[in-house]
């Protein structure tokens, strides 16, 4: 299988990048910080070849995706953060699913608003504070602000699981993980960055990672987490049905991923990236079972 034969050369490059790059350590600046009052724009594409497999019926899917993404570095505010807005929207659709054309879906899909706006804000530190959501679906001209608890480490586990920021020893793995709990269990999910050389990528300077990631997490447990939210239980008699609903679900995803990305010494941004994740995912409901999975490639650039 392509992900085995990868994840295999992502461990031999794990066993040797500390042996074989220069013993250097280098810094790599929070992007909030590094890029006020600019504008970045980037270009994804994204492949996807997998099936869903429904209560017994399978359904392949086979997809391509063109997206762009712009984020507006804006300035500290009086509270001190910095706010990141970011936009995204597809510009080129092909491929099947189920068996059916996805380029003929195109023409609706220009009809349909666009994909909503997210604003981040950024404390002094990079760490993320708040997040501002708009042009939510079904809900036009509304916005949505998610505050992240007071707990520094939890947004210092959002802040910096994308990738690392600070001082980077090259050669030396660098274990991002983001921990979950769940009343007495934990689910914890890795991420494992490697700094093999420093390289120039779209007219800048960029550490470049090897990106792995092996992990399995039980969703299950998750999601009746959510359902003992007593909160949740004793707003109505419809919130209590579907804590009940959800006390049944069980779940598993198993989420495999190698690449590499190179990330700007100046601007702290993702200038280019190469990541090939994969997807295995099992659910269960009220006797209903749903399996996915999926192999991607997702690649991308700073225009």
């Amino acid at each position: 299988m392509k992900v085995g034969i990868r994840a295999a050369f992502a461990a031999v490059i794990s066993l040797t990048a500390a042996a074989v790059a220069a013993q250097q350590t280098v810094s790599i600046p929070p992007a909030s910080l590094a890029n006020h009052g600019k504008l970045s724009r980037f270009k994804y594409v994204i492949k996807a070849n997998g099936s869903l497999l429904v209560d017994g019926k399978s359904m392949p899917l086979n997809v391509r995706l063109t997206m762009t993404k712009a984020d507006k570095y804006g300035k500290p505010g009086r509270d001190g953060l910095t706010p990141v807005a970011t936009t995204m929207a597809i510009t080129s659709m092909s491929g099947s699913a189920a068996g059916k054309s996805l380029a003929s879906e195109m023409p609706k899909m220009a009809k349909i608003p666009k994909l909503p706006s997210i604003v981040t804000y950024y404390d002094r530190s990079g760490m993320i504070r708040k997040i501002k959501a708009s042009g939510l679906p079904g809900r036009p001209g509304s916005s949505q602000t998610i505050s992240l608890p007071s707990s520094r480490q939890i947004a210092a586990q959002m802040s910096s699981f994308a990738f690392p920021v600070g001082q980077i020893e090259m050669g030396v793995p660098i274990v991002q993980a983001m921990d979950i709990p769940t009343g007495e269990k934990k689910i914890s999910f890795q991420v494992t960055y490697i700094p093999t050389e420093i390289v120039m990528a779209g007219r800048e300077q960029t550490v470049k990672f090897m990106v792995t990631s092996d992990s399995s997490i039980d969703i299950g447990t998750l999601v009746k987490e959510l359902a003992g939210n007593k909160s949740l239980a004793s707003t109505s008699s419809p919130a209590t049905e579907v804590a009940r609903m959800l006390n049944q679900f069980s779940g598993v995803l198993y989420f495999k991923m190698t690449g590499d990305i190179c990330v700007g010494l100046k601007s702290g941004e993702i200038i280019r990236q190469n990541i090939s994740p994969y997807i295995l995912l099992s659910m269960g409901m009220a006797g209903k079972t749903m399996d996915m999975e999926f192999e991607l490639d997702l690649s991308g650039y700073r225009m």
